[in-house]
């Protein structure tokens, strides 16, 4: 059995087929017609037409204003003489002659040369004094306190050592003095310059610390 659609699709094709017949059969009519000379077919008249060439150099360049002529002034400039100055010699004996300045000397800090010593009331040792009790001075149970005013050098050596206040025996004060002149002080300063320095140093002798360091 053919399947249900297989009428309709043969119909259709029939159709087309009668429609194509009916075009070539009209197509093959009119063209035996006009090759037999029955219908006639107007052309147009003919129009003459107008063509200009152009240059190619003239299609590419643009139209240009004509070129500029420029016209140098014919100006002539009047001539000024030259003008003679008069100058009278300088008299070397009436020229003033000025005295070259010297350069300014900077100023410093330090104190002045006839400065002395500053008395202060406490330098620092770099090497503290050592001093050595006297073994004649530790059998007479001699003891004490020795003031020693002290001169500091600006390089904190000792320069001068004197007893300002005994500890009432000679051999405790030589002793204490001797300590200190082989002590070592902290040079003292002021603006940032060493200078020389008065101080008094205390040194005491005392039964007690060498009966302990014993």
């Amino acid at each position: 059995m053919l399947p249900s659609n297989a009428a309709p699709q043969r119909e259709r094709a029939a159709r087309r087929s009668v429609v194509l017949a009916v075009i070539v059969a009209v197509h093959v009519g009119l063209l035996l017609l006009l090759t037999s000379g029955r219908i006639g077919v107007t052309r147009p008249p003919a129009v003459a037409a107008v063509v200009s060439f152009i240059d190619d150099q003239e299609a590419e360049s643009p139209h240009l204003p004509p070129p500029v002529r420029l016209v140098e002034p014919n100006l002539r400039l009047p001539e000024v003489p030259p003008v003679l100055l008069n100058v009278a010699p300088v008299d070397a004996s009436q020229a003033i002659t000025v005295a070259a300045q010297p350069p300014p000397v900077a100023e410093t800090t330090a104190p002045p040369a006839d400065a002395g010593p500053r008395r202060v009331s406490f330098v620092e040792y770099l090497r503290a004094p050592q001093p050595h009790y006297p073994r004649e001075a530790r059998r007479q149970r001699a003891q004490g306190v020795v003031l020693l005013r002290v001169l500091v050098g600006e390089s904190g050596v000792p320069l001068e050592v004197v007893v300002e206040r005994s500890s009432g025996d000679r051999s405790l004060d030589e002793a204490a003095r001797a300590a200190v002149a082989r002590a070592l002080f902290k040079p003292y300063r002021e603006n940032g310059l060493a200078r020389r320095a008065l101080v008094t140093v205390p040194i005491e002798f005392s039964l007690r610390d060498v009966l302990a360091s014993n």
